[in-house]
């Protein structure tokens, strides 16, 4: 019998939802994990810009900029296009660069991190809108409950 080892899988999963709740944490957590440990699978690609100090710096500033956003008013809904998008985007780069690390077909990852970081980006808006108006929790405290959920997924998914 055949075994797989599942590891891309999960990861790209953890890391697209993580995506789906933070745009910029997902590739945050991934360019740091690379730009500690180079992958040769990803040296002369495209994906080599990922493990680079530079585009890790990047990504955490942003990161970070979009967690101090998320606690403004006047933030935009993450279901609106522009945030779909963006979350699609940023799901599709983290699961396509951990496939490329595994040597396996990008695009697979690219699809899978997609599609998760979008069902993410949905489930996370709804329960959120829900335990605010049913449990009457300020939305800040709400959005800095979910970076720590954010922050500990991306975390167990490169331990």
């Amino acid at each position: 019998m055949r075994t797989y080892n599942n590891g891309p899988n999960l990861q790209t999963v953890l890391l697209a939802t993580v995506a789906g709740m933070r745009t910029m944490a997902a590739p945050a957590i991934v360019s740091y994990m690379l730009s500690r440990n180079n992958n040769n699978l990803l040296r002369h690609t495209r994906y080599n810009v990922v493990q680079t100090k530079g585009f890790a710096t990047f990504f955490k500033v942003a990161a970070i900029a979009e967690i101090a956003g998320d606690k403004n008013p006047l933030a935009p809904n993450r279901i609106e296009f522009g945030g779909v998008a963006a979350r699609s985007l940023s799901g599709a780069l983290v699961g396509s660069a951990i496939y490329k690390q595994n040597n396996r077909k990008p695009i697979v990852g690219a699809l899978l991190g997609a599609t998760v970081a979008v069902a993410a980006t949905y489930a996370c808006f709804y329960l959120r809108k829900t335990l605010k108006e049913r449990y009457k929790i300020a939305d800040p405290v709400l959005g800095a409950i979910e970076d720590c959920i954010a922050i500990a997924t991306g975390i167990a998914a490169i331990s």
